[in-house]
């Protein structure tokens, strides 16, 4: 395999505002703060995603908006909006995906689908008091915002609608009617994710769902069930790694004719201005309110971390978090 480049000249193709403002709903995961970013702060990150974009030279790249309620930051960020209307006139045009609770697509889904060619609402419940309890709003409420967003988009291109769950031990009875709800509205893909450690530390402890409990036992026989029952219907089933009781150290990988090429394509830009290359490696490559991204995508700790994932060591690497931990382990040719 020829190295690549370890300080490549050209920026990445997917680009995840991870965070970009506090998301303003009381969801039990986090617990988030009502403030908000300076000025100054906000105009360095909209340089650092600009110069971003920019570097991506004749290449398709995608920005990817991975707020709780991005449009919340439509609506009270009008720089932020500003900068989302002109990506899809870039040539090349800079693709949108969005991910959302919904609270508020029933005002924005017509922006939305003029923009964009992905989206992803999180959808934890069907069960309306549950979700009332997990999001602090009403999942009846979203479910007829899918529907009504499923039914324009066939109209305008047909961009991608996906469904994702958090699954813990209040809603993993619910998976068949997931299933259900997405084939009946037109949804193509159903994204399950492990509950992941937030700020409520005892909401965690009780549902979360751990690889050696009787819960998660529950999980893998309805997926081995429902899978084949969902592609019938025209749905497709993905999902997260569910975290190892053992420790991450079982779960090293064992392959070495792949690797991982995330620090050369992907830079996740957070609202403290850090930059990280992986959602599961929460090593910083650089400052957006410090360095411009150029200096920060080429930094010496990117460097170090794109040469040893390269050489396939893994140190810098959090196992459970990876959503690739299952093919690197997987034997080739398996």
């Amino acid at each position: 395999m020829t190295e690549p480049e370890w300080t490549p000249t050209l920026g990445p193709t997917a680009i995840m505002l991870a965070q970009y403002d506090e998301c303003p709903l009381h969801c039990i995961f986090c617990r988030p703060k009502h403030s908000r970013l300076p000025d100054d702060v906000e105009d360095r990150l909209l340089e650092g995603i600009r110069e971003a974009v920019a570097m991506r030279g004749q290449r398709p790249c995608r920005l990817v908006c991975c707020n709780g309620e991005i449009f919340h930051l439509l609506k009270v960020r009008p720089k932020f909006r500003a900068l989302l209307d002109g990506l899809p006139a870039m040539d090349p045009p800079v693709r949108l995906t969005f991910l959302s609770s919904g609270q508020l697509l029933d005002q924005w889904s017509d922006w939305v689908l003029e923009r964009s060619d992905g989206f992803s609402i999180s959808l934890d419940s069907l069960d309306e008091d549950l979700h009332q309890r997990l999001r602090g709003i009403s999942s009846l409420r979203i479910q007829r915002a899918m529907r009504t967003l499923v039914r324009k988009a066939g109209t305008r291109g047909n961009p991608k609608v996906s469904i994702n769950a958090i699954l813990m031990r209040s809603n993993i009875r619910e998976m068949d009617a997931f299933v259900a709800f997405a084939a009946e509205i037109g949804v193509r893909i159903l994204q399950w994710s492990p509950l992941r450690p937030g700020r409520d530390t005892a909401f965690y402890e009780a549902e979360h769902i751990p690889t050696d409990s009787d819960e998660y036992q529950l999980v893998q026989a309805n997926l081995a069930r429902l899978k084949p029952f969902a592609l019938a219907n025209g749905v497709r089933i993905y999902g997260f790694r569910f975290e190892p009781s053992t420790g991450p150290e079982a779960h090293c990988p064992t392959r070495t004719d792949i690797f991982c090429d995330n620090p050369w394509e992907k830079a996740f830009i957070h609202r403290d201005g850090k930059v990280t290359v992986c959602c599961g490696l929460n090593q910083s490559i650089g400052n957006l309110l410090e360095h411009p991204f150029s200096e920060c995508w080429n930094s010496e700790k990117a460097v170090a971390i794109r040469h040893d994932l390269f050489e396939h060591k893994y140190k810098w690497c959090k196992w459970n978090l990876c959503q690739n931990a299952a093919l690197f382990a997987k034997p080739k040719g398996a």
